[in-house]
């Protein structure tokens, strides 16, 4: 992956497109957060907007999301 891609704010459907996740989690993550395997409340961070207002995020936010949700028992993802 394009270390470019870590530094800079992606738009939800490209991000979720790079985790191997629905857009919808990524809007989820945003206004719900999720807990960290330690039991920590993490929620995705909005980093800028794009030309038409949508909002921007670090890929790196969303990896460590996809990470810590990709197996807990309370995640309602499919697995």
């Amino acid at each position: 992956m394009d270390a470019l891609l870590f530094d800079t704010g992606l738009p939800r459907a490209l991000a979720a497109t790079q985790a191997g996740v629905n857009p919808h989690v990524i809007s989820m993550w945003a206004l719900r957060g999720w807990r960290d395997p330690d039991g920590t409340h993490r929620r995705l961070r909005v980093v800028g907007r794009d030309q038409h207002g949508h909002r921007l995020f670090h890929l790196g936010d969303i990896l460590d999301a996809e990470r810590a949700t990709r197996h807990s028992p309370n995640s309602r993802r499919t697995r």
